[in-house]
């Protein structure tokens, strides 16, 4: 299970880092594999833990974004794009780290 969870967590910090799944939602789908890992809460992978934290009150998930009124959708989008430069290079950092720790050699 370890080892489906560690290419699990790989694949996605790969397509964060490839810019083919959007931040904010990759690290929604990574941080369950790295607690599953034991590794959430350590340097630099917190960082993934702090992005999903913080944008609980953003709709990331298409199926939370199709009920959302168009204008506050944007509101909200603008939020969120406002802030992505704070945390852009820590989760960056943080995505390398998960390949270079669970990829496999």
């Amino acid at each position: 299970m370890t080892e489906q969870l560690s290419e699990k967590a790989v694949r996605i910090a790969r397509s964060i880092l490839d810019g083919s799944t959007p931040l904010v939602l990759g690290c929604k789908q990574l941080v369950g594999p790295l607690a599953h890992l034991g590794v959430h809460r350590d340097e630099p992978f917190v960082a993934i833990t702090g992005v999903d934290t913080e944008t609980d009150e953003f709709p990331v998930l298409p199926s939370e974004r199709a009920m959302w009124n168009k204008q506050r959708l944007a509101e909200k989008d603008a939020q969120l794009e406002a802030w992505l430069p704070e945390v852009r290079d820590s989760v960056m950092t943080a995505c390398r780290a998960v390949i270079e720790r669970f990829a496999a050699s």
